[in-house]
């Protein structure tokens, strides 16, 4: 399956805090406050599968997508509610590996 969704930046900034960031090859680490996070309504493309910043490699699904992947009995997934995400130490990992050299820099 190939996700290009977009969603942004999730919300509120506030609660998400960047802790490292690895000046050799863009590697950033971030921590999440309690009660979580969520999804911008005004930067999100309206996707059922989507990526958000600063998590993406994590894949975000829409209240219709989780609902039918539940009905449905698929399984191999685990869904948690971005208002109940709270993580120590997680990012994107390297920047190079996401955009390529050139673009990582920017």
């Amino acid at each position: 399956m190939v996700i290009t969704g977009y969603a942004g930046m999730l919300l509120p900034p506030e609660r998400i805090i960047l802790t490292s960031r690895c000046q050799e090859c863009g590697s950033e680490r971030y921590s999440f406050k309690s009660p979580g996070v969520e999804v911008n309504p005004s930067t999100w493309d309206g996707t059922d599968f989507f990526r958000a910043w600063p998590l993406p490699n994590f894949i975000f699904l829409s209240d219709r997508a989780a609902k039918a992947l539940l009905r449905n009995h698929f399984s191999g997934f685990s869904l948690t509610c971005p208002e109940h995400f709270e993580s120590e130490g997680m990012g994107p990992g390297s920047l190079r590996d996401l955009f390529g050299e050139d673009e990582h820099q920017q």
